[in-house]
């Protein structure tokens, strides 16, 4: 074997080597749902709201999603691996209203968009603020000395 045939030899394994590793695999997505929590809201203003999400693979791996708001905000993307078969959750929330009253019908919706673009149906809900949370305020005032 010549001085060239020894090194040529190393680095086909490294590239024969670097043929076989494993890559990060698409997961297959079967469904996809949200809810609201609460779905219904009554009280004082800021309304939070909890999304809670569901994502279904039939196949370990990973998959790009992001939540859509009746406002027209986009969440960011993020990226969710799957080790198993089976339901991922993932969640986000919302904080509405400020110190005056606010009633407002709104929702979010889960969209995979990485392996396939698919997404949930609307999850909705309602809320009705009346004045702002407050911590107490009340303070006593010293009584006005008498002359």
């Amino acid at each position: 074997m010549t001085m060239a045939h020894r090194l040529c030899l190393p680095a086909l394994l490294v590239v024969g080597l670097a043929w076989t590793l494993p890559s990060a695999a698409a997961a297959h997505v079967t469904s996809v749902t949200a809810e609201a929590d609460p779905a219904q809201y009554a009280g004082p203003c800021p309304g939070h709201f909890k999304m809670k999400g569901r994502i279904t693979v039939s196949a370990p791996g990973v998959v790009t999603y992001r939540w859509q708001r009746s406002d027209g905000a986009m969440g960011p993307v993020e990226t969710l691996t799957a080790t198993a078969p089976g339901v991922q959750e993932v969640e986000t929330s919302w904080a509405l209203g400020d110190q005056r009253d606010l009633e407002f019908a709104g929702w979010e919706k889960l969209m995979v968009l990485t392996p396939v673009p698919m997404e949930s149906e609307p999850a909705r809900f309602q809320m009705t603020c009346r004045g702002c949370r407050r911590t107490s305020t009340r303070r006593r005032l010293a009584p006005i000395p008498s002359r």
